[in-house]
């Protein structure tokens, strides 16, 4: 059978189906087709009446611009088009896995336009309409058509709560949710709020064709990825230890969970020619061992011999243990620091 049988077999019973049904319940459908969103319209964080603070956000802020997207609209467009400045990207967000990721749009200099076009596994597929070629979501590998073998390039993002994005980032733009699509909305928010999370029920259709049991399928993970290295930090894990000392391949990272927001970020711990040792030290601060210095959250050294210093950033990519696994099958996982 050929690639694109297959692809299309997968596709079979899954148009418009949006949610992963739990047990005894019937498969809840998307009230409207889903469309991408190529026009997107903004207002300053001042007008963003229809956010409350902890609602959850999906942050960019690069190129001199911050932007924020809603879970429920990212859901139901699935592809956002959208531009930092000079900079084409795309925000994205797969229904069937809770899985958001940013990219930018451009490959070898040419600006490609996406929309989902079906479900390759438990996760969404793009199409670029230029060229006709298949993008999985997770990965941004293009694996089928003319662009087969590209790779999108992930921009940094941060999974958080508008509250504590808009303290971070005062200027920032705020996607304005579109009315004709409110019903699409109200579903994809009513789905997300209820997923089962760190339950093993059977994710949509069991697509995976080898189910990688080491973690419950709707585990919530942090997905780091550094070059060919993967690994999955389980947020049940970060809650208990939310400073986290450890390396992803041969690279020592950094990775912080904030209880205050449901908030991680990561970082290498690697500065100045020297890798770092991180501890918790209140008040949503660290302090590292080598010079004592005290950092915060977002990886800046705010007191101490290195303030000032900046850790470099790492993506952490959230999602459910099910649809990491079966696109980074060589996955770690992250069980306690040796620390």
């Amino acid at each position: 059978m050929s690639v694109t049988s297959r692809a299309w077999l997968q596709v079979i019973g899954f148009v418009l189906v949006a949610t992963a049904p739990l047990a005894g319940q019937q498969e809840a459908r998307s009230p409207m087709p889903f469309v991408p969103l190529r026009e997107p319209h903004f207002v300053p964080a001042a007008k963003a009446d229809f956010l409350k603070g902890d609602d959850r956000v999906v942050g960019v802020s690069e190129n001199g611009v911050s932007k924020a997207y809603q879970p429920s609209v990212l859901a139901f467009h699935h592809v956002v088009q959208d531009s930092l400045k000079d900079v084409p990207i795309i925000a994205t967000w797969c229904a069937l896995c809770n899985t958001p990721l940013v990219y930018r749009s451009d490959v070898d200099g040419k600006k490609l336009t996406f929309e989902r076009a079906g479900n390759r596994g438990n996760n969404f597929f793009m199409l670029d309409t230029e060229t006709g070629s298949h993008w999985q979501q997770i990965g941004g590998d293009c694996y089928e058509g003319p662009m087969k073998g590209k790779r999108l390039t992930m921009v940094p993002f941060l999974y958080t709560t508008w509250g504590e994005w808009h303290e971070q980032h005062p200027e920032t733009l705020v996607l304005v949710p579109e009315a004709a699509y409110k019903s699409g909305y109200d579903f994809m928010n009513q789905r997300i709020s209820t997923v089962a999370y760190g339950s093993d029920q059977k994710p949509t259709r069991e697509l995976v064709q080898e189910k990688d049991t080491r973690l419950p399928n709707y585990e919530q993970v942090i997905g780091i990825e550094i070059r060919d290295s993967h690994k999955a930090y389980p947020v049940s894990r970060l809650r208990k230890e939310p400073v986290v000392n450890d390396k992803v391949g041969s690279t020592p990272v950094l990775v912080v969970y904030a209880a205050a927001s449901d908030t991680t970020t990561a970082f290498s711990r690697e500065i100045g020619g020297r890798t770092m040792t991180f501890r918790a030290a209140g008040s949503g601060t660290m302090q590292d061992s080598e010079t004592s210095s005290k950092w915060n959250t977002y990886g800046e050294c705010i007191d101490g011999k290195l303030k000032g210093q900046k850790l470099e950033r790492v993506i952490p990519q959230p999602g459910s243990w099910f649809a990491w696994a079966e696109f980074h099958p060589d996955t770690e996982i992250y069980t306690a620091s040796a620390h």
